[in-house]
Order: structure tokens, then sequence, then C-alpha cells
């Protein structure tokens, strides 16, 4: 693994000599300057992979956009929010930092290997009815547009499924 990029961003140029010249940052972003947003993207190409957070706002939103896969994100104050007259609409990252909490996103794909076990673990569970479930099923595609359009308005109850087969469960 090689040396680290490290990208500081602050609100003045003097600040971002400071951090370059005092610190020892590889570059430093200027956030008010217009095109601040483009300049972080180009300075972090493969994206972020460790942001520490002591503004939230647009900062944290921007950071937040540029983050690689499995980036991790520190959160440590909220200098935008300090002197603003209302809270921003949106998560606060307020409850995070007093909570200590740890946030992390989930995709299936990532545990895809682990799929057949489960599917397996799973249908054993419901055959013993240790796991049960509700499904809002519709049988034919012509239902789908019904259903997709219940489940919109927050109608459905269960996971919305579309027997386009005889069921087989």
């Amino acid at each position: 693994m090689g040396a680290a990029n490290v990208v500081g961003i602050a609100g003045s140029d003097e600040k971002c000599a400071l951090v370059k010249d005092a610190y020892g940052f590889d570059d430093c972003i200027n956030y008010k300057q217009a095109d601040w947003k483009e300049r972080l993207a180009a300075a972090m190409p493969q994206g972020i992979n460790v942001y520490h957070d002591n503004v939230g706002g647009e900062l944290l939103d921007t950071a937040l956009d540029n983050l690689a896969n499995y980036g991790r994100v520190v959160l440590c104050g909220l200098a935008s929010q300090y002197h603003a007259d209302e809270r921003p609409v949106g998560p606060n990252p307020g409850t995070y930092i007093v909570k200590r909490a740890k946030v992390m996103g989930l995709v299936v794909y990532d545990f895809a290997q682990e799929q057949d076990a489960v599917t397996k673990k799973i249908g054993e569970w419901i055959a013993e009815k240790k796991l049960h479930y509700v499904e809002d099923r519709v049988e034919g595609l012509d239902q789908a547009p019904i259903l997709f359009e219940k489940l919109m308005r927050g109608e459905n109850i269960g996971k919305c499924v579309v027997a386009v087969a005889p069921e087989t469960i």
C-alpha cells in the first residue's frame, strides 16, 4: 500500500496555505471558491476513503458524494449549524456525534457468496415455523402496476411479490 493522499478543506487561501505548508497536506480546497466541489473531486479521483468532518452541511454532503466504496466518516463538529436560525432538513449529524453511533451502508451484493447457505437456512426456519413473513402478493404481470402503485402509496403490507408462475412454496 502506498502513502495516503491527504486533502484538507478550509475557508480561505491563507488557511489552505497553512494546511499545506505547515501541516504537510498534499492539497487543500478553499470551499469559498466557486469551483471547490469540482476541485475536491479532482483531488480525490478514486474517492475519499476517510473523511473527518467538523462542519456538517454542504461540506459533509459534498464529501459524502465523493466517498469511495467502504469509505469511513468521522463526525466531530457542526460548525455549519452553530449560528443557524433553523436546523437543516435531513438527518442531523449531531445525533450521530452525541450517540457516538457507527453507521454503515449495507448492499446485498456484498453477501452474494452467502446467498445459497442463507436461503437454505431461512427455508428451514420457515418450515419449522421459527420465521414468519407476510407477502402482499398478486398473480400475473398484468397486476404488477396495481401492486406497484399500492407500494408507492405505502398501502402494502409485507413484501410485494408479483407471481408469474404457479406458487412453488
